[in-house]
């Protein structure tokens, strides 16, 4: 058979008018408002999913995402996939398990926001601190090492379009020695089979409410 890719081609992604939007760490489904709006507004159908990620495991975590995915998009219908954050490697791990193959061939364009791709030195510099470990087991694997969670996972078998924030601080700078949105460095964001890369000055939290952020979603969904 072809490869889902093939099938994704494929589609028209014009034809999809359902975005399944993917929140970040340690929020819900109410912090992708904004987005979720422009979107709405656009003549998307948007499906926001609602996880909980502090004091879970990665694999919880996932499950969850799964669970919801399956939930309200098993009817073969053109999707597209939007993740802020965490968001988008849960995206790609819903992609990664070849029990969700099926999924694929309904799959249109994934757009990523401020993704840590890469893992994020961040976590690699505060993982051995108390107060940090509180924040669980799912924070703690956002680091760089080859155990973490976004570096277990498999190149994607679709090529996504990526926006990296650029707006940091100085503590964030001294950590990470490189461009960052504060919290992901703009190298980590990036995967060697994406479709298109933008950079956007505006800090992490901030990369959800950014409207030249939903304005680059917008246009690569529709283009």
């Amino acid at each position: 058979g072809l490869p889902s890719s093939v099938y994704a081609e494929q589609l028209a992604p014009s034809v999809a008018k359902r975005v399944v939007l993917v929140h970040g760490l340690a929020r819900s489904s109410l912090s992708m408002w904004y987005l979720q709006t422009r979107l709405e507004v656009a003549g998307f159908d948007v499906v926001s999913l609602d996880y909980d990620s502090l004091n879970h495991s990665p694999e919880e975590v996932q499950r969850q995402v799964d669970q919801q995915i399956k939930a309200c998009c098993d009817d073969g219908i053109a999707t597209h996939y939007v993740g802020y954050s965490l968001g988008g490697l849960l995206i790609r791990g819903f992609f990664a398990n070849p029990k969700n193959l099926r999924f694929a061939l309904s799959r249109a364009q994934v757009v990523m926001i401020g993704t840590p791709n890469n893992g994020t030195q961040v976590v690699d510099k505060f993982s051995d601190e108390r107060w940090f470990q509180l924040l669980g087991d799912t924070t703690l694997a956002l680091g760089t090492d080859s155990n973490s969670f976004p570096m277990g996972l498999p190149l994607p078998d679709f090529a996504a379009g990526i926006i990296a924030g650029t707006n940091s601080w100085a503590l964030a700078d001294d950590i990470l020695g490189e461009e960052s949105d504060g919290l992901v460095p703009v190298k980590s964001t990036q995967l060697p089979n994406m479709a298109d890369f933008i950079k956007v000055y505006a800090n992490h939290s901030m990369l959800r409410y950014n409207g030249q952020v939903a304005e680059q979603t917008l246009f690569f969904l529709n283009n």
